[in-house]
């Protein structure tokens, strides 16, 4: 659909509030994150050409790194505070207790009372603890990197008039943090986009905010956009984020090649930080519109991020009425039809939007989920968009965001999701008649590994951090055998799905691996399945298996209508019954069908969660963009 250019006076002010509103979200692209890694002797995130020297200082400051990425944030900033006793000007410190402050703020759910002052109290302390480090450091790059930073989040939650105000500091902030530091890609990136959301703004809206609140917007450019965008890629050139958001602006000005390529590139690059695996989401996402737009497509107007189409309606019945009042009074019925508009009932809903978790492939995924697809657009007679996340806690932030309806989910999966984004769970899947699978350590039939114990200086590979079978259970049972993989192994990757977990563990690139089986007997596994040559599925051998597991299951976002819900949990213990839908749910995750699922068939996952020491909210808020 093409955005128009020029804007009817009633859409002004909303389009300010969207796009500075959203703009504290997208700040936090740009913030360097913990890798998931192991700390080198030399720099440190926040603090490249730190030396870790073994001082207490030091020790601390690398411990709440790796407790960081661990998702422990709240032990990461015990560390980060007894830095802070013996050096309270310690800049690099002071910057990362910003970054823990703004994830505290982010995992305030919306369903909280007074969500939004908690919110805002957190993102204030984290601005307080950005200009401690400024004070400490006024030529510091990051402390003023980590100011914009923190006002990027108190805008979010600020008047408009404020969040202009605001959008001035951040820009004088981005650019000290860029003459400080030439070489600070992060700081490009946040300047980047910046300038794409002021460009964003068109002429209506700042005559606007002009004559109405008092305030000039600051203006930015889609070339310069590109410009430090790409100055971003060039000094970090495997940062995904960078090349997401790059194309972003490439599509808004309607260069659809280079935002390909740009995508392209960011789904081939390798995980380096936690937030990662989202942005690969989104960028595939992205990418998928864009290979899709038709040569038509390519002239048309270019697509601004955060606009809203679904005024339209609104706009047109308010023209017809009141088309011969002033300027003034129409702007008052545009801004009231525009608060209308957000509270649209789902009744009117146009498409389903349908979730489905990377067991494998991605590609694989989705070929085989276009049958389902299909037969939930015949039934239903509604469009419905299907979405394959490149990992599983990217499906869970959809949910949580209510860009989807209905999901299938793996055990943890749900659980998280439970807690986050108010699903309800309504089918679990059978294979061979059990509503069970379990846990698998694998590793070569030639290895020397024949119990957990021996895992001790191998190297790993879970799945995905919120992988029931291919991680959350695993840690449970070396937890139970006194095995901490962080201290014990060597070293730990994660694969992204169970194919590439065994593929890992088959070609040596690990020692042994997490991954799952729908039976304690080897004969019906991961390796057996995406293993097709009966030889390579002989070179795997598991060790250990794990207690039996709910299987995965399909939930139902709460917002959907309830009749529609029924229909689609209908829809799928019927296919279940038939033997061409038992094989569309075969070839999609090698199930046989679903039977009913309460909440209470997953306690034993929110008890391995528990003994695991992962905590659901801040596994959920670390994935955000």
């Amino acid at each position: 659909m093409k955005t128009e250019r020029r804007l009817r006076s009633g859409e002004v002010m909303q389009q300010i509030f969207i796009l500075l509103g959203t703009f504290g979200l997208v700040v936090l692209t740009g913030l360097p994150v913990f890798s998931q890694g192991k700390p080198t002797k030399v720099g440190r995130v926040g603090c490249p050409r730190c030396v870790n020297d073994g001082s207490p200082a030091s020790q601390s400051l690398q411990k709440a790194d790796e407790l960081y990425a661990s998702f422990k944030t709240k032990e990461a900033l015990d560390e980060l505070l007894k830095v802070l006793q013996v050096d309270p000007q310690n800049t690099e410190a002071l910057s990362k207790i910003t970054r823990v402050y703004i994830d505290f703020g982010d995992g305030i759910p919306e369903s909280s009372p007074d969500w939004q002052g908690k919110r805002l109290k957190q993102y204030q302390i984290a601005e307080d603890y950005a200009r401690k480090a400024l004070k400490a450091d006024p030529d510091n790059t990051w402390g003023h990197f980590y100011v914009a930073a923190s006002l990027g989040k108190i805008a979010m939650l600020s008047p408009i008039s404020k969040q202009i105000d605001l959008s001035r500091e951040i820009q004088t902030e981005v650019e000290k943090s860029i003459a400080l530091d030439p070489e600070n890609g992060f700081a490009y990136h946040v300047y980047g986009v910046w300038h794409r959301r002021m460009a964003e703004i068109g002429q209506m809206s700042r005559v606007a905010a002009s004559v109405f609140l008092g305030r000039s917007v600051p203006k930015g450019s889609m070339e310069k956009s590109v410009e430090y965008l790409n100055k971003a890629v060039s000094l970090n050139p495997k940062v995904i984020s960078h090349r997401l958001e790059l194309a972003k602006t490439h599509i808004a000005m309607g260069n659809w090649q280079l935002a390909r390529n740009s995508l392209k590139t960011a789904e081939e690059l390798p995980v380096q930080f936690s937030d990662d695996r989202l942005h690969k989401a989104e960028a595939q996402q992205l990418l998928q519109d864009a290979l899709h737009r038709s040569s038509n497509s390519e002239a048309s107007s270019p697509t601004r991020f955060g606009s809203s189409g679904s005024l339209k309606l609104h706009r047109q019945r308010a023209s017809s009425i009141y088309g011969e009042m002033n300027r003034c009074c129409a702007l008052v019925l545009w801004l009231f039809m525009a608060f209308v508009a957000c509270s649209r009932p789902e009744s009117q809903r146009q498409a389903l939007r349908v979730g489905f978790v990377p067991a494998e492939n991605v590609q694989e995924v989705a070929r085989n989920a276009q049958p389902i697809v299909d037969i939930l657009h015949r039934e239903l007679k509604i469009e419905v968009e299907p979405f394959v996340a490149t990992d599983y806690t990217g499906v869970v932030e959809a949910l949580r965001s209510k860009k989807l309806d209905i999901a299938f989910l793996t055990p943890a999966s749900y659980v998280l999701a439970k807690g986050e984004a108010n699903v309800k769970v309504v089918l679990k899947s059978q294979r061979k008649g059990s509503p069970y699978y379990y846990a698998a350590i694998i590793t070569q039939r030639d290895s020397d590994i024949k119990s957990l114990k021996d895992l001790r200086n191998k190297t790993f590979a879970f799945s995905d951090v919120v992988s029931t079978t291919g991680h959350i259970i695993p840690i449970k049972m070396f937890k139970e055998k006194g095995i901490d993989p962080a201290r014990d192994f060597k070293n730990v990757i994660y694969s992204g799905g169970h194919d590439a977990t065994v593929l890992a563990v088959l070609n040596r690139k690990v020692d042994a691996g997490a991954t799952f089986a729908n039976s304690p007997n080897s004969d019906d596994a991961a390796w057996t399945q995406y293993l097709k040559d009966p030889e390579e599925q002989k070179k795997i051998r598991a060790i250990a298996y794990s207690e039996p597991i709910p299987a995965d299951n399909l939930v139902i976002g709460s917002h959907l209508d309830a009749a529609m819900a029924k229909r689609i949990e209908e829809i799928f213990l019927e296919l279940s019954q038939k033997p061409e839908g038992k094989k569309m749910l075969r070839d999609l995750y090698k199930i046989d069908g679903f039977v009913p699922a309460t909440d209470q068939d997953y306690d034993s996952v929110r008890e391995a969660f528990r003994i695991a020491g992962i905590n659901l909210k801040e596994a959920l808020s670390r994935k955000k963009p």
